[in-house]
């Protein structure tokens, strides 16, 4: 799109909140003054956003007000301007996604501007590795709006908790992903999505063991599963998993003490997991 273009929806978008108020939540999800390329449309968004935070009516008096007491009027006291956004749209239907396209474009730039820094930064004293640092740091700093949390009501929460029972009920199986531990999914529920799970212990008694037979466990049934390991290198790690799955002591398969039983159990469970989206990442010196 040109710039022109992207004004035009820019325009749209702002157009639709003024003439119907029930759009503004879905685009202040999506967007924040900052998405918008034109200096004027990013001013009119700001009087927009405070305005619903305050609860009041969005229109264009209450915007030109907003404007004024900002210092943010358009050329020509804003009443000209905010009726040409009205006049831009002919509905909101398409608001969303009139939105989503704004912020696809607000991302591309800052994107392009990292990456124009990182330029800057190449052709100085800097080495390769404090260049990706720093340009993977910035990219990962752009703002989205999108992963803004927004504050629900109890209501809306209480219906999402009582749709977790009903399936609770139904099933008669927890809601979360089960560890195929039956104990330990009594426990826990199963694994829920917005659990941090920190398993500790003493050195040498089972965490890495535990670790990878609920992940073996829950990717053989087909969720995926990424083990990132500064422990153990990944043919170690797949070594591990084999001998726990084919139920085989790892220091019998060191040493070559397997029986043929076990032989056949350990090829089983390699076959089981060649199948599974299990995923392994060894890289030495990953953090957080």
């Amino acid at each position: 799109m040109t710039n022109d273009e992207i004004i035009s929806t820019e325009k749209a978008v702002l157009g639709a909140m003024l003439g119907d108020n029930s759009c503004v939540p879905e685009v202040v999800a999506v967007l924040k003054p900052e998405c918008f390329y034109d200096g004027n449309n990013r001013n009119v968004m700001r009087a927009i956003v405070d305005l619903y935070a305050a609860g009041k009516p969005i229109d264009n008096i209450t915007v030109k007000e907003r404007l004024r007491a900002n210092h943010q009027l358009p050329p020509g006291g804003g009443s000209s301007y905010l009726n040409e956004l009205m006049n831009s749209v002919a509905t909101s239907v398409h608001a969303q996604t009139h939105a989503e396209i704004v912020h696809d474009h607000y991302m591309r730039r800052e994107i392009l501007r990292v990456l124009a820094s990182g330029k800057q930064l190449a052709a100085k004293h800097t080495t390769p590795f404090e260049l990706m640092d720093t340009v993977l740091g910035e990219l990962a700093a752009i703002d989205d709006p999108r992963n803004t949390s927004r504050v629900k009501a109890v209501a809306e929460v209480r219906d999402e908790v009582m749709r977790d029972v009903i399936d609770i009920v139904e099933h008669g199986k927890p809601i979360g992903i089960q560890t195929g531990f039956t104990d330990l999914d009594r426990i826990l529920g199963g694994l829920q999505k917005t659990d941090l799970i920190i398993l500790g212990a003493r050195p040498s008694v089972g965490k890495t063991a535990l670790a990878l037979a609920v992940g073996a466990k829950v990717a053989v049934r087909g969720t995926p599963v990424l083990l990132v390991s500064l422990e153990m290198g990944r043919r170690k790690l797949v070594h591990r998993i084999a001998s726990m799955s084919g139920a085989v002591v790892p220091t019998q398969i060191n040493l070559g003490q397997v029986s043929p039983e076990e032989l056949r159990r350990i090829f089983e469970a390699q076959d089981d997991l060649y199948s599974a989206p299990l995923f392994i990442d060894d890289t030495p010196g990953l953090t957080l």
